[in-house]
């Protein structure tokens, strides 16, 4: 049986006790966006052992390899994630795994024969033309221009939706030549950059400086905060 024995540990207590030590840790050794990610997974963990077992919980030591094929195909079929996005959960899931076998909690890896099959991505890219098109449309109704705006801001400095509805007025500086900057930190950066876009990207580490040069002056309304930003 995979039900609950005695006092041992269970897979979902320990989740959410790595996440509740996770959040108190975003800014140093977590981002938000990571930590509800994991909060995500445990929800679909959560649903996952409901349904497929009848349980609220389960112990780690009754994990099989089965466990993951069954949790795979639940993301995917009950949940809509593509192949990739289950592996993301699937991670999620492994490293509250590798945590138990570093403190001995458990003495078998269910995900030592299981391995994981990304599946290429080929992301098309908007030209400057198009970008250009999108700038000059006219909107009549203004929640849908702001959301134009925010995405041309994306576009032009490199930076996901999750990273921008972030910023905040301390986000914003100018060097010693008077040149606007944003200073945040990215949890990655997949997007691909050349001299020929209107912005320049300086990485170290996480910690991202984006030179923003825009066209046009752009308003921006993000959580509560009013920017300017023009040339």
């Amino acid at each position: 049986s995979l039900g609950l024995v005695g006092s041992e540990m269970c897979i979902r207590d320990r989740f959410r006790e790595h996440n509740e030590q996770s959040r108190k840790l975003i800014g140093k050794d977590f981002i938000s966006k990571t930590v509800q990610r994991y909060e995500t997974t445990t929800r679909y963990l959560e649903e996952f052992i409901k349904k497929e077992y009848q349980l609220s919980d389960i112990a780690l030591n009754n994990l099989e390899a089965n466990f993951i094929s069954k949790f795979d195909a639940f993301l995917k079929i009950e949940k809509g994630c593509a192949q990739n996005s289950a592996i993301t959960r699937l991670k999620n899931l492994k490293k509250i795994i590798r945590i138990a076998l570093e403190n001995d909690w458990i003495k078998k890896d269910p995900f030592a024969y299981y391995r994981f099959k990304l599946k290429e991505t080929y992301p098309e890219f908007l030209t400057m033309d198009e970008i250009k098109i999108i700038l000059a449309k006219e909107f009549t109704i203004k929640r849908v221009e702001q959301v134009r705006d925010v995405f041309i801001f994306c576009s032009y400095t490199g930076l996901a939706f999750s990273d921008v509805k972030d910023l905040s007025p301390e986000h914003l500086l100018k060097d010693n030549k008077g040149e606007l900057w944003i200073k945040i930190f990215l949890s990655f950066h997949s997007s691909v950059f050349s001299s020929k876009n209107l912005h320049r990207l300086n990485t170290s580490l996480e910690k991202s400086m984006i030179q923003i040069k825009f066209r046009k002056t752009m308003f921006l309304g993000l959580a509560g905060y009013s920017f300017q930003l023009s040339k």
